[in-house]
């Protein structure tokens, strides 16, 4: 396994938001997206931690049998650049309609420091019950920092937005987490009481009382962007503060310097009101908000910043549906550096036909889901997508149920038959049940087949 930045305890974070507009990209279209363009840093290569928040996202049938299409398609992009997909998170109105998407990918080195996946949607269509408007979320813990991120798709038009007030207080107000357990003990935790939260998507906020022609005229103009910002129904919620009942003052949004993200007649860069009277607006935002206890204290001589933000832009490429991808880029100051896995695996020499042994260490303090049917050991290809889909072959771990409570070795049998017969180069990934994560990943190793 890579080996993290030693000369910097910061991350990269990456976020994107993207309305698909029922349509699945090819291969080119995910590949432009994450590919540098013209005054917008690549996000495709840099990041530790990517997080994909699709809106209107085409939901094939077979997907629900099989797996998400759509993760598929950007995780075979994505695990050319050491990406694998620890999480998604999908909400739709029934399989073959579009609905929410959320997707985490992180970098190989940072894959097990991540603990206590979980995913959570909420529904704001017809009575709560329809998907297709709501958040689609998944929150975890990165070190000892604790991260959410919630993907919304609110109601549209500009008429609209005190609805949209409504189902911003709604959606932040329903994001309790309970499912997992750490150290004995369920947890059950707020978005608003993570050490960083974001809140992003088609949040689908107008330019108050301005038609098309208004727009498109300004856009033309001098300070086209400023003099549109005083009418952008979202930063007027803002304003507010306590007085709106959006919640949005809580929250932090980066200087907006690009051209609103809607609406764009479809496969162009080119505005066009679609024939129903749509002006382009800034629909697609990022934004964020890091807890009150995270933030320097006032007398720190040496103040350091939890989050800091370095891009904020729209992507002209791909050109799909009436929205363009939005993306921010984050750095995160969380250090890694002193920590190790909590798993540790002790590699042999392994040949097809032959039963292999493996040894690994659980780290003292670790929790473990226990034998029967708890953590498991699976092996994977040199190149994988997403943790829960692409092994080979696994095996239950035979740790006891509970918290370590010193380091310990174990032993277990994967039998030679269901080994690959194809020689090359895979790895070991010991995967915990009740966190949903990995806690150890070996390096590469060698499969022989000595009839081959």
């Amino acid at each position: 396994m890579a080996s993290i930045n030693a000369a910097s305890p910061e991350l990269s974070l990456s976020v994107i938001t993207w309305n698909l507009a029922d349509t699945t990209p090819d291969a080119s279209g995910i590949e432009a997206l994450f590919l540098p363009q013209t005054g917008v840093a690549s996000i495709g290569t840099s990041a530790d931690l990517l997080i994909i928040g699709l809106q209107e996202a085409p939901h094939a049938v077979s997907s629900v049998l099989v797996a998400d299409h759509l993760v598929d398609l950007f995780g075979k992009y994505l695990s050319q650049k050491d990406f694998i997909c620890v999480a998604h998170s999908r909400m739709s109105i029934t399989p073959g309609l579009w609905g929410l998407l959320t997707m985490v990918f992180v970098k190989t080195p940072i894959l097990c420091y991540i603990r206590d996946i979980d995913t959570l949607v909420t529904r704001t269509g017809v009575g709560g019950l329809v998907g297709n408007k709501g958040a689609s979320s998944v929150r975890f813990i990165l070190g000892a920092m604790t991260l959410c991120f919630v993907n919304c798709h609110l109601i549209p038009h500009a008429e609209n937005n005190s609805k949209r007030v409504q189902e911003i207080r709604y959606i932040l107000g329903s994001q309790h987490f309970e499912r997992y357990v750490t150290s004995h003990f369920a947890i059950n935790m707020h978005a608003f009481s993570h050490d960083m939260l974001f809140f992003f998507g088609d949040l689908n906020f107008r330019l108050e009382g301005k038609s098309f022609d208004e727009v498109t005229k300004l856009l033309h103009g001098d300070n086209s962007i400023d003099d549109l910002l005083k009418f952008d129904q979202l930063q007027l919620e803002q304003i507010k503060g306590t007085a709106s009942e959006s919640h949005l003052h809580y929250f932090m949004e980066a200087p907006i310097t690009f051209s609103p993200s809607y609406k764009f007649e479809p496969n162009t860069d080119e505005y066009s009101d679609g024939g129903k009277e749509r002006a382009p607006a800034w629909c697609d935002r990022i934004l964020w908000r890091v807890h009150k206890k995270c933030l320097p204290k006032p007398d720190d001589p040496h103040p350091t910043k939890l989050l800091t933000i370095s891009d904020y832009n729209l992507h002209r490429l791909p050109r799909i549906g009436d929205h363009k991808a939005v993306s921010a880029s984050f750095k995160l100051n969380i250090d890694l550096q002193s920590l190790t896995p909590p798993v540790v695996f002790h590699l042999s020499e392994w040949s097809y036909g032959f039963d292999c042994y493996i040894m690994f260490d659980i780290e003292k303090g670790t929790v473990v889901s226990g034998w029967p049917w708890g953590d498991w050991i699976g092996l994977y290809p040199r190149s994988f997508t997403h943790v829960y889909r692409d092994y080979l072959t696994y095996v239950y771990t035979p740790a006891p149920r509970g918290k370590m409570g010193s380091t310990q070795t174990y032993k277990v049998r994967m039998s030679g038959t269901s080994l690959p017969k194809t020689p090359g180069f895979y790895r070991l990934v010991y995967v915990s049940r009740s966190q949903n994560c990995v806690l150890g990943m070996s390096p590469l190793f060698y499969i022989q087949n000595p009839e081959m």
